[in-house]
C-alpha cells in the first residue's frame, strides 16, 4: 500500500537482472489517496514498454479495493499464469531489490530436479 517508489525500484532491478524468460508480471497495489494513485500512474508509464529491459515482458496492473481484495487479485494472477502456460511462478515484494543476474531457465531446472529447494 502506498509504495510506488519502492515498486519502481523493484521492477527496475528485476527487469535488469532476470534473464532467459518471457515475463508476465502481475502488479498488485493499493493507493490510499489520489496523490498515491498519480504516483502509481507515473510508475506505470515508466514501465509501459517493459522498462526498456529488452525482455519479452507484459505488465498487468491490479488495484486492491474493497470489491477486489488481495486474495482475489492473487487468484487472478495465478489464473493468468496458468492460462499463459507459465513454467514457473515467482513472487516478490516491492522492497526487494535484485542485485545479481537470475538465469530463469537454470532456476526452473533446479526446482524441477530438487523439489525440496
Amino acid at each position: 500500500k502506498d509504495r510506488p517508489y519502492q515498486l519502481a525500484c523493484c521492477l527496475s532491478t528485476a527487469l535488469r537482472h532476470i534473464h532467459g524468460a518471457n515475463l508476465l508480471v502481475s502488479i498488485l497495489y493499493k493507493a490510499s489517496t489520489p496523490a498515491y494513485q498519480q504516483s502509481y500512474d507515473v510508475v506505470r508509464a515508466l514501465f509501459a514498454d517493459g522498462g526498456g529491459s529488452g525482455l519479452a515482458c507484459q505488465l498487468e496492473w491490479e488495484e486492491e479495493t474493497a470489491e477486489r481484495p488481495l486474495g482475489s487479485l492473487l487468484d487472478r494472477a495465478l489464473t493468468r499464469a496458468r492460462s499463459a502456460g507459465a513454467a514457473g511462478l515467482l513472487f516478490t515484494v516491492d522492497d526487494a531489490l535484485w542485485l545479481r543476474p537470475l538465469d530463469a531457465p537454470a532456476a526452473l531446472e533446479l526446482l524441477a530436479r530438487d523439489l525440496e529447494t
